[in-house]
């Protein structure tokens, strides 16, 4: 059966999405209008729907509404969920959702171990608990860690939360982990515009240790849905996600890089990367 997917946000970042999940990539039949063919019928368009986050409506044929996303639902746990910090930065649910689903790919999540090393408030892990995931997070921050608690409290969620150095998690981590998404550290707000190189190159360096480390734990097959910041300084571009080119991660194969989003007049864009462990 044909459906006619509508989508919103960033419309690449949606497609990558969709397409991830479905495992092909849909034809494109209008303005953030795709069409794919579901064998399932309403009840795999209805699993798909109320898993993807880049998704708003879907149509059949005859043009007939038959999914609509629920902007309370996703309102609630951005701006309702009762620990927040501004300065540490505000991953939207819907892209945490999306990161996650391109993480998985067709993957069904129920009951799979999703790991977010750098959990901070906790975003990626509502989504993955919201899709029956197993969660694990992590981060060296007391505070956030209080928080992220606070906010899965909130859902009804439950989680294991560590607070470790994200670089030596093999040696605490005893779960066996399927997946990782995360939005890693990107430095401290406020950082001159001139360091901002400096900075790239450090947080390169730090990420480099960790997926060098996370490789340890990580099965064969895993995948790891990681956000990279993109600094602008002088008319230049500093991608932090250079390093995962460097030799020491040849147990990884690449199978997203390049897509970036922004919002309006942010200083630092993110580019998505996928890896997947060989």
């Amino acid at each position: 059966m044909d459906f006619l997917f509508t989508v919103g946000f960033s419309e690449e970042l949606a497609l990558l999405e969709l397409s991830a999940v479905l495992g092909t990539t849909p034809k494109k039949v209008g303005e953030h209008q795709y069409k794919a063919h579901l064998s399932g019928g309403h009840s795999q368009m209805n699993y798909l729907s109320n898993r993807l986050g880049g998704l708003v409506e879907v149509h059949d044929l005859e043009g007939k509404l038959v999914w609509r996303h629920s902007a309370k639902a996703w309102y609630k746990r951005d701006r309702l969920k009762p620990y927040s910090d501004i300065h540490k930065g505000l991953l939207p649910p819907k892209v945490a959702r999306m990161l996650v689903n391109l993480a998985l790919g067709t993957t069904d999540p129920e009951g799979k171990t999703l790991l977010d090393p750098f959990c901070g408030s906790g975003t990626l892990l509502l989504e993955g608990g919201l899709m029956k995931l197993k969660l694990v997070g992590n981060d060296l921050d007391p505070e956030q860690l209080s928080g992220s608690r606070r906010n899965l409290d909130f859902l009804g969620l439950s989680a294991k939360l560590m607070n470790y150095d994200a670089v030596k998690l093999s040696e605490h981590l005893k779960e066996s982990v399927d997946f990782i998404a995360t939005e890693p550290y990107m430095g401290r707000p406020g950082v001159r515009e001139d360091r901002l190189p400096d900075l790239a190159k450090g947080l390169g360096k730090l990420y480099l240790g960790c997926l060098k480390d996370w490789n340890l734990f990580l099965k064969s097959g895993a995948r790891i849905g990681m956000i990279f910041p993109v600094f602008e300084y002088a008319g230049r571009e500093y991608k932090t996600s250079l390093i995962i080119d460097d030799t020491k991660l040849i147990d990884y194969n690449i199978g997203t890089r390049g897509l970036t989003y922004s919002l309006p007049a942010a200083r630092v864009k993110r580019e998505i990367v996928i890896l997947e462990k060989k």
